[in-house]
């Protein structure tokens, strides 16, 4: 009876011991820890726990670091080597740039009986433009002179040579400075080798082109009548096609060869242009229309292209006899 005794009185204190978390919370607790712990193995050999499952949801935190790191590597070398890229890039236009493209100028000087004249103070500074699309113009104020180019090499000397199609002739040249102590391009003789004893037939330096910005006439006026463009031709020399533009600019272009900006306005029955050749200059041209027809200066009749094309045979405004 005794040992019947002690075996009720020790049940509930196994009882009391087992319940003794209020909260049920501290027990979910110490059974999520009990797992992760002595019990591990155990559940993982008798199949309750899958260890796999355990690593994968350990393994994404542990892997994605090293993801990034992968992932920026990349990034990093090819950012390096664009910068390195462009650096080689710049060193090369400030130094060892033999290109003949860029804007270019003849010295100013005074001419001499033993050389060629160039250009003076008191003349309008030509700027020579060879384009990389194989363009050349000279510029002189708001007026260029349109050409193309092409550049080779000389198989017999070695030398680069240019050929300008308006003039119709082909140079050796040689090209030689850098951005920061000014470049130079040399014009030579292109039927030898340009040794150190070489002497140029030309020498340019290199230069910024600036077009002088014509402002508006102050009373500008227009006639809409004028506005588009106009063509005139004799089919065989003469192409020459204007533009009057609603802004107070006007285009003379002559068969994509020479090309010519100005400022406009029309007073009365006279269009007065003003444009810029070393310094501001103005004219004035008489002006009639007739149709379709524009009498411009002496007599020339340029007939529209665009713009309004009503047809009236009245006179807008005439001086010419």
């Amino acid at each position: 009876m005794d040992e019947n005794k002690d075996l009720l009185n020790s049940e509930p204190e196994a009882e009391n011991e087992t319940n003794t978390y209020s909260d049920p919370a501290d027990y979910e607790k110490t059974v999520s820890l009990d797992f992760s712990g002595e019990f591990q193995d155990e559940l993982e050999e008798t199949g309750a726990v899958d260890s796999t499952e355990t690593q994968i949801a350990v393994q994404p935190e542990q892997s994605a670091p090293k993801k990034k790191k992968l992932v920026q590597l990349p990034v990093i070398i090819c950012g390096a080597i664009v910068v390195l890229l462009l650096l080689g890039f710049g060193v090369f236009k400030c130094f060892f740039n033999t290109s003949i493209v860029g804007e270019w100028k003849l010295p100013s000087q005074t001419a001499s009986p033993d050389q060629p004249t160039t250009a003076t103070s008191d003349e309008p500074a030509p700027i020579y433009v060879f384009d990389d699309d194989g363009s050349f113009y000279c510029q002189i104020g708001t007026t260029k002179q349109i050409s193309n180019y092409s550049v080779e090499q000389n198989k017999e000397t070695g030398d680069m040579t240019v050929t300008i199609d308006a003039m119709g002739s082909t140079f050796a040249y040689k090209v030689s400075g850098n951005i920061f102590t000014g470049r130079k391009l040399e014009f030579y003789d292109s039927t030898q080798a340009i040794t150190d004893k070489s002497e140029p037939i030309l020498k340019f330096e290199s230069t910024s082109l600036n077009i002088p910005k014509l402002e508006k006439f102050e009373n500008f006026k227009t006639n809409d009548k004028l506005i588009g463009k106009w063509h005139y031709g004799d089919g065989m020399f003469t192409d020459i096609t204007i533009t009057f533009n609603e802004d107070g600019t006007f285009i003379e272009n002559n068969a994509d060869v020479s090309i010519a900006e100005y400022v406009y306005t029309v007073t009365d029955n006279k269009i007065k242009l003003k444009y810029f050749y070393g310094k501001e200059e103005t004219i004035e041209l008489p002006y009639k229309l007739d149709g379709d027809t524009l009498y411009l200066n002496n007599n020339i009749p340029y007939q529209r292209v665009t713009g309004d094309s009503e047809k009236t045979q009245t006179t807008v405004a005439s001086s010419l006899g």
